[in-house]
């Protein structure tokens, strides 16, 4: 190094989300679900917002339950322009090409989505009660499938 004071290396965006949150899972590459911090308290235990890297290296997320997307962010201390990716990365990728979806993707996390909703069923049928919680998970499984099919 020539001894000029280097800047320090901004988080990928995703990562930026990710260490701000609580009960982080990943569930398939480049998505996990975490707890809200908006509508969630200390005792939840249930993961109801989900987080996404898209292709272009942004992140985003939604929470099931309805939280706003700024009110969100707001309790992260983040802002909308810490969800996008440095000039660098947008380069080093611009030229790399459309990802393809992964077909074997697709087909696993859809494998673990439809066996979330089959234990929400089964409890159903055994008569279970399920929690506020237990329903927005299912909603949100749901709203996952959709997404990854909708190629």
């Amino acid at each position: 190094m020539d001894g000029a004071t280097r800047l320090p290396h901004k988080l990928h965006p995703v990562d930026q989300l990710l260490q701000n949150l609580e009960l982080v899972k990943q569930y398939s590459p480049g998505r996990w679900r975490a707890k809200c911090p908006v509508h969630q308290d200390s005792t939840s235990k249930s993961r109801t917002l989900v987080i996404f890297e898209r292709e272009d290296g942004s992140a985003s997320f939604h929470c099931h339950a309805g939280c706003d997307f700024d009110a969100v962010l707001g309790t992260l201390d983040l802002q909308r322009s810490d969800l996008f990716p440095t000039d660098t990365f947008i380069h080093q990728t611009r030229y790399a090409g459309k990802l393809r979806k992964n077909l074997r993707l697709v087909i696993d996390r859809s494998r673990e989505a439809a066996t979330i909703v089959e234990i929400g069923a089964r409890m159903l049928l055994d008569g279970e009660q399920l929690s506020q919680d237990d329903l927005y998970t299912l909603a949100g499984v749901a709203s996952d499938l959709r997404e990854m099919l909708d190629v």
